[in-house]
């Protein structure tokens, strides 16, 4: 069976999931999704699509887009900031954005560890 259903807070029965043989995004052993990355939310799986099907990209205060390519764009902070949350941004099929970073500013005392 191809899709599962979720019924008065319970699965249809599915089949068994099989790990296709060679690398997928980045050498993991993925599933039947072509090679694109997916995701599980609350209601059901979400694949990724080129980030030119996503429309404006997201902005990060005190950052920037320093790297993209067609299924991703790279964040990274400015000066005496820090990166929290992923560095990648993925654009998934129902047109919205996976986590987004925040540059979260270093305090004097954290300098060293910024």
């Amino acid at each position: 069976k191809d899709n599962i259903t979720c019924i008065f807070g319970n699965w249809t029965e599915g089949s068994a999931c099989r790990a296709r043989p060679g690398p997928v995004n980045g050498g993991s052993a993925g599933g039947g999704t072509g090679g694109r990355p997916t995701t599980s939310t609350g209601s059901g799986t979400q694949h990724t699509v080129e980030v030119k099907n996503c429309g404006q990209q997201p902005v990060v205060s005190n950052g920037d887009i320093v790297g993209d390519d067609s299924m991703f764009l790279r964040y990274q902070c400015a000066a005496w900031y820090k990166r929290v949350g992923p560095e990648r941004v993925r654009c998934y099929s129902n047109g919205m954005w996976s986590a987004v970073p925040v540059c979260k500013g270093c305090g004097f005392g954290e300098l060293l560890f910024c």
